[in-house]
């Protein structure tokens, strides 16, 4: 519910903001329940509805590419991804998922990106609200998640 919308008894929010995840935008065929070449069109329709939700920011989970054959062809898809969801109109935020890291080390991501924060851990406030937005992207070593040297199980 929006401020606008309060009905007295129930407390305004303090911020409204969308939640996306795991697009996997790459050109493949579909596997499983995952339906690549469907992404762009699915995000098309997911600005819209954010759109006229009126929020105050929208993140994305991570994962929003799957590997593809080379550096880049993912490069090529998230600058795509990207586009699309530059679409939105306010805040967007970026959080990596492993398959954004199969080809690309969390530099190169960010640099093929038009997101604001170019780091893979960072902290903003909205509406009074402090987020925080964490980098699970380490093997249990320690040794960053970059081209293919992790297991999706060794975090």
């Amino acid at each position: 519910m929006r401020a606008d919308e309060n009905d007295g008894d129930s407390p305004a929010p303090l911020v409204s903001f969308g939640l996306f995840t795991d697009c996997h935008h790459a050109e493949k065929t579909t596997g499983g329940s995952r339906h690549y070449a469907l992404t762009l069109e699915k995000m098309e329709r997911m600005q819209a509805v954010f759109q006229d939700a009126d929020l105050d920011f929208v993140i994305q989970l991570g994962d929003c590419i799957d590997a593809s054959g080379s550096p880049d062809e993912d490069r090529q898809f998230l600058r795509m991804f990207d586009k699309t969801y530059a679409a939105f109109d306010g805040p967007r935020y970026y959080v990596l998922g492993n398959h954004c890291l199969d080809h690309l080390t969390k530099d190169e991501f960010f640099a093929a990106t038009s997101a604001t924060i170019k780091e893979s851990y960072y902290t903003f406030v909205h509406g009074g609200v402090r987020f925080l937005v964490l980098d699970a992207d380490f093997r249990a070593d320690g040794e960053p998640y970059a081209v293919g040297n992790y297991s999706w199980t060794d975090s």
